[in-house]
């Protein structure tokens, strides 16, 4: 019976021991590393010009001025870096959760899934340290406070257990300001590197109506968000193209360290008229973050000759067209009217004196002149007929004479000076018009006497 004892005494302190140690590793907690700084948290805020994901030691310089009285100030849009760097003497035995951040009028993004790690000697022990890092973007002026973050994490203790729990980070305050007064209201960004690319293409060349143009703008910029980047093409109606727009791309990329944000627009324009064709300058402002002054890019805008096809050629003239057709049409028919009536009617004595002149049947001119010379002012005579200047034309038609050899010749251009130089009625024009209107509408009782009276009987 004693020897049966004696053996079960080492198996019972074995037992005991395993139980005593395994209740001191189940009873070490994430907070008792804490407050055994053998866990440390670190929390601060970097702008873009101080921020290095590389430098832990700055980043531990950073986390110490972050304790003081300065206060981070940024632009709007401009990126702010939430850091969070973890450590401990022991190691990390799993990934590290943190809440998300949930701030009015401030986007947030964490943009790697992965912490940047590293190891350093501190008082002769081996530190491992996490650096985690958060991307803000504040959309208004104002000043905020970053909330305190949950981490969740998982460390080996002491005795080489596993503990897990949550570490809390420090609230942090940062202000954004509106950086110059002369900006506008929105369509700007924030960033301190971009390239700005424009490229056209057209279906064909020359472009013809129903032909296509393509306008695409590349925006490329680090240190921002591409859903941050406003529009860049302005939709814009006109008669002469329809005006399609594809869908944006954007594009967030990062690489050692540098992130860098694409956004795309490509609108597409298909030309509806012919004739000259304009597309608007389209002008790109940013606050440049790293020189602090205000910048803007102009893509220029094209001026394209379109050409007309038959169809576009007919609409774009239908209206033209159809007033022109209709104008040809009724002096056509006008012509026609009045071919048929002087065919049974009196010739004009205006035709009748063109006529004449053309043939130079020079008796004939004298009598139409004659009988304008009494139509317009009871005259009897063609020198007291026409106007003064044109008396010694008069005389000389008077008394010209083909068959006599001696006889000064009459030119064409003076038969028809003398025609437009007869003299009119003193009469007014408006009295006129009415003796006219009362005329027809009071006729005469013998027009007949009233018309032969004032014909010349040579003209019929």
């Amino acid at each position: 019976m004693n020897m049966s004892l004696n053996k079960l005494n080492p198996l019972l302190c074995l037992i005991c021991l395993i139980s005593l140690v395994s209740f001191s590793a189940s009873a070490v907690t994430v907070s008792d590393l804490q407050h055994q700084k053998m866990l440390t948290i670190e929390t601060w805020l970097s702008s873009e010009a101080d921020s290095n994901r590389a430098d832990l030691n700055q980043a531990s310089q950073q986390s110490d001025s972050a304790k003081g009285e300065a206060l981070l100030t940024t632009v709007v849009g401009e990126q702010i870096t939430l850091n969070i760097k973890l450590g401990t003497n022991r190691w990390f035995t799993r990934g590290t959760q943190i809440d998300n951040i949930e701030l009015p009028n401030v986007m947030s993004k964490q943009r790697e899934q992965f912490s940047v790690n590293s190891t350093q000697r501190i008082n002769g022990e081996t530190w491992s340290f996490q650096l985690w890092q958060i991307s803000l973007y504040p959309q208004a002026p104002g000043r905020y406070q970053v909330p305190e973050l949950g981490l969740s994490v998982e460390v080996m203790t002491p005795s080489d257990g596993k503990v897990s729990g949550k570490l809390v980070s420090q609230a942090q305050l940062f202000e954004s300001i509106i950086p110059d007064a002369s900006l506008p209201d929105d369509n700007w960004f924030s960033s301190p590197d971009v390239n700005i690319e424009q490229q056209w293409q057209q279906s064909n060349s020359p472009v013809y109506v129903g032909d296509s143009l393509t306008r695409t703008v590349t925006i490329k910029a680090a240190d921002t968000l591409s859903v941050l980047i406003g529009d860049i093409i302005p939709q814009t109606a006109n008669e002469q193209f329809q005006t399609y727009s594809d869908p944006v791309q954007l594009f967030d990329s990062e690489q050692r360290g540098d992130y860098l944000s694409t956004r795309i627009e490509q609108q597409v324009y298909i030309v509806q008229q012919g004739g000259e064709l304009i597309f608007d300058d389209v002008v790109i402002r940013w606050w440049d973050t790293v020189n602090k002054e205000m910048k803007q890019q102009v893509l220029e805008g094209k001026v394209v000759i379109v050409k007309h096809t038959l169809t576009s050629w007919l609409k774009y003239y239908r209206n033209t067209l159809i007033v022109m057709t209709c104008l040809v049409i009724g002096l056509i028919s006008l012509f026609m009217a009045m071919a048929r009536y002087y065919q049974s009617h009196q010739k004009p004595i205006g035709w009748l004196y063109l006529q004449a002149v053309k043939a130079k049947t020079w008796p004939k001119v004298r009598r139409l002149l004659y009988y304008k010379v009494r139509q317009s002012n009871q005259q009897l005579t063609l020198f007291d007929g026409v106007k003064q200047q044109n008396q010694n034309l008069a005389v000389n038609i008077q008394q010209l004479d083909p068959s006599k050899a001696n006889s000064k010749p009459l030119t064409k251009r003076s038969a028809y000076t003398l025609w437009f130089a007869v003299k009119t009625d003193e009469e007014k024009p408006q009295s006129r018009l009415i003796r006219r209107f009362l005329t027809k509408v009071f006729p005469k009782a013998l027009p007949q006497l009233t018309k032969y009276s004032n014909q010349d009987p040579e003209s019929k």
